[in-house]
């Protein structure tokens, strides 16, 4: 079984990839792990290897280009998507609400007290997930009766690092007293 994950050094992947390997290594599978680090490259190389070594199956825990969705579905092999939302209906996949899980943290954040709220989410051209997830937080500003404040949205790309972002809102947007993040490794960086 081939496992394409985006990152290895996200701690959700890491424990993801330790249960994976137990579970399938039970069931008398071998896994193959690729890392792409989100590049995309690496990411064509990693299902034209496990195309290569013919593997029964493939996971992915990142979200792959369409093409190679289409070249996986047009070979037949059985594929999971873990983690996202796929686009391809006859793919399985395994995802959270991402809806509900942007409602429950402004909701949260709201019901503290907190009304500017800094808003740091992946590009949604390539993380379909995200605009799910800024819904629910709008859902949650509009059932409070607070105006959302696009000034507090920013998206992170790599090139946009987590301090450029914290510094570009202090600047623009003074005066935020919570930030919720995109993921668990954002979180991480807006801690440090």
């Amino acid at each position: 079984i081939a496992v394409i994950l985006g990152e290895i050094v996200n701690p959700y992947n890491a424990h993801l990839l330790n249960n994976l390997t137990t579970r399938l290594h039970d069931a008398g599978y071998t896994l193959l792990v690729f890392v792409t680090n989100q590049r995309r490259s690496l990411e064509d190389s990693a299902v034209q290897n496990a195309i290569s070594k013919n593997v029964d199956a493939l996971v992915a825990c990142t979200q792959l280009k369409p093409d190679n969705m289409e070249l996986i579905r047009g070979l037949g092999i059985p594929f999971l998507q873990i983690g996202l939302v796929s686009t391809t209906p006859e793919f399985c996949q395994v995802s959270k609400d991402e809806y509900h899980a942007g409602y429950l943290a402004a909701r949260h954040l709201l019901e503290k007290g907190h009304r500017r709220i800094l808003h740091i989410v992946f590009p949604q051209k390539y993380f379909a997930f995200s605009g799910e997830r800024t819904r629910g937080f709008r859902q949650a500003y509009e059932e409070a009766g607070v105006p959302f404040d696009e000034g507090l949205l920013y998206t992170y790309y790599r090139e946009n690092t987590i301090q450029r972002i914290l510094e570009q809102a202090a600047e623009k947007s003074p005066g935020f007293t919570a930030i919720t993040a995109g993921n668990d490794m954002l979180a991480w960086q807006v801690i440090e």
